[in-house]
């Protein structure tokens, strides 16, 4: 069973990729005190965090532009301690801190309890955070503009043109 983690109140919480655009690995990554949590995911998974993240900060009555440190980079080394299957994202109103779980990702034919990671983030932290994933989210492949998906500089096949390449 992989490790689970419950680190509070975090000091930094950062997203980042390693590789070239198209095959890069997405890692989340949040640190308290000398600990250091490293967490696989996907590209839309982050984009979705960021998403989620800003829908509750707006809720909290948080304005975007409001003036915060930039997000940290991810500390090396990038190890991920496993790979996240769900995340959960809610608002602590008696800290005012957004919290985010993190799931384990279990193949089916595994019989294990998922680890789950825990961090509490302060508004600041949130607001660099979705900067910051939007940044790395948007340094890949561009997207289809009728699909959606990420184009390779050769094109790609675009379902909604029935298969057709797009160039």
């Amino acid at each position: 069973m992989n490790s689970s983690f419950d680190l509070g109140e975090v000091d930094d919480f950062a997203t980042g990729a390693l590789g070239e655009p198209g095959s890069r690995v997405f890692f989340l990554q949040a640190v308290r005190d000398n600990l250091v949590v490293t967490l696989r995911l996907e590209k839309q998974q982050v984009s979705t965090l960021a998403d989620y993240l800003q829908g509750v900060l707006t809720r909290m009555g948080v304005m975007m532009d409001t003036p915060h440190e930039a997000m940290p980079e991810l500390r090396e080394p990038i190890v991920a301690e496993w790979v996240v299957a769900t995340l959960g994202i809610g608002h602590d109103e008696s800290s005012d801190h957004l919290v985010i779980v993190a799931e384990e990702l279990i193949p089916e034919s595994v019989e294990k309890e998922a680890a789950t990671a825990r961090f509490l983030l302060g508004p600041e932290q949130a607001l660099a955070f979705v900067e910051g994933a939007r940044r790395v989210v948007a340094a890949g492949r561009p997207p289809c503009p009728i699909c959606g998906h990420s184009m390779n500089p050769e094109g790609h096949v675009c379902p909604r043109s029935n298969g057709h390449g797009s160039d």
